[in-house]
């Protein structure tokens, strides 16, 4: 028997130095990802549509398929949307304002396809921290990123100083080796999982709804 196609998993760290004074949202997450979403498209939309739909370029665009994919053709009469290849990791934890000068440091785990486009998302971001976050559109600029590697090291593949990047084996183990039984989540932020357009709770979750 075949063994089964292993996901690639590439885990980053990136700091932004502020250049600009800065106030946290309580879950800094969804600033940081609608902010990412602008600078995707700001990079890769030519036509400049007001949206994606009927675009003759869709299918060749990174906006799309790196943060709003469609799904293939065979599961489309099941899904209406998929996730998108990545997932970022911020610490709601810290302090909620910055002054400029100081740094953002978060994570961002890419998975499947996106691990190859690294050098797109960091273009992304780089474009996002011109642009500003927040309400106050605080400046900020891309200074590091980090790679994990295996053994858990973070090491550094780009820099403003050095914005090549540097060639790395951008893939991780995979979490599971052998099957489980049962499932853990623990949820640090507000989670939003529907079914059929209706939200999930701790009740009716079921693995299906996950895949």
């Amino acid at each position: 028997m075949a063994e089964p196609k292993k996901l690639p998993i590439a885990r980053y760290r990136l700091t932004l130095t502020l250049e600009q004074p800065l106030r946290l949202p309580e879950y800094p997450g969804s600033m940081l990802r609608g902010s990412l979403g602008h600078g995707l498209r700001g990079i890769s939309c030519v036509t400049r549509q007001a949206t994606c739909k009927g675009c003759p370029l869709l299918a060749s665009c990174q906006y799309p398929r790196l943060f709003e994919p469609q799904p293939p053709a065979a599961l489309k009469s099941r899904f209406a949307t998929i996730p998108a290849p990545f997932v970022l990791e911020v610490h709601s934890s810290r302090k909620r304002f910055l002054e400029a000068g100081e740094t953002l440091t978060f994570g961002i785990n890419l998975f499947g396809y996106a691990v190859d486009h690294l050098s797109t998302l960091i273009l992304a971001w780089q474009r996002a921290a011109w642009s500003g976050f927040g309400k106050q559109r605080a400046r900020a600029i891309l200074t590091l990123v980090e790679w994990q590697h295996p053994d858990g090291e973070y090491l550094e593949v780009f820099t403003k100083q050095e914005p090549l990047i540097v060639p790395h084996e951008a893939r991780l183990p995979q979490p599971f080796s052998t099957p489980a039984n049962s499932l853990t989540l623990d949820l640090l932020t507000p989670t939003r999982i529907q079914r059929h357009g209706k939200f999930c709770n701790s009740q009716t979750l079921t693995l299906r709804d996950l895949q």
